[in-house]
């Protein structure tokens, strides 16, 4: 994944759940499609970190897997939607030239 945001939480789950592979797997599957809708909603990064940081203080909290933070809300399932419904390859691939340009 392209950003960083998401490493405290991947961090916690290996550090807490040490050995717990089925935990591990779940949890990093739902970290995955937690930071995908991001991307693919194209979330600026203050509401990125803001999402994040209140991730990370649920699991602190103990909520585990049930943590409230990785449920989209309806209108960010619209937004997502909307987006997948969009030109989506256009954008990295802007990325990727504009990088690479001489």
């Amino acid at each position: 994944m392209p950003n960083n945001e998401w490493r405290p939480a991947a961090l916690w789950a290996f550090k807490v759940y040490e050995g717990d592979k089925d935990f591990l797997n779940y949890f990093l599957k739902k970290l995955e499609r937690f930071v995908a809708g991001l991307l693919i909603r194209r979330i600026h990064s203050n509401y990125r970190a803001a999402k994040y940081a209140e991730l990370l203080r649920q699991l602190l909290n103990g909520d585990g897997l049930e943590v409230k933070a990785f449920d989209l809300s309806a209108e960010e399932k619209q937004e997502m939607m909307k987006q997948l419904n969009t030109e989506i390859y256009l954008q990295p691939q802007y990325m990727l030239v504009h990088t690479y340009a001489p």
